[in-house]
């Protein structure tokens, strides 16, 4: 006395479905390439600010102090 055997095979893309997330359930985060350019950009601009304090304080004057004053 045999008992029959029932195979059962998936469709694939029934399976493949299940296991991804749909985009609409995604979180939202920016892609790499947006990230980038957004650092970029503030590395640019601090590096902007930078040398733009540096003209600012190199056009200062230097005022000289008598050094026997300071000992005082």
């Amino acid at each position: 006395m045999k008992s029959p055997i029932k195979i059962i095979k998936r469709k694939l893309k029934e399976d493949s479905s299940e296991l991804k997330t749909p985009e609409s359930k995604r979180p939202a985060e920016p892609n790499t390439r947006e990230m980038v350019s957004t650092v970029k950009s503030w590395i640019a601009e601090l590096q902007q600010r930078k040398n733009a304090q540096s003209r600012s304080f190199s056009q200062l004057p230097v005022i000289a102090a008598d050094p026997a004053s300071q000992n005082s």
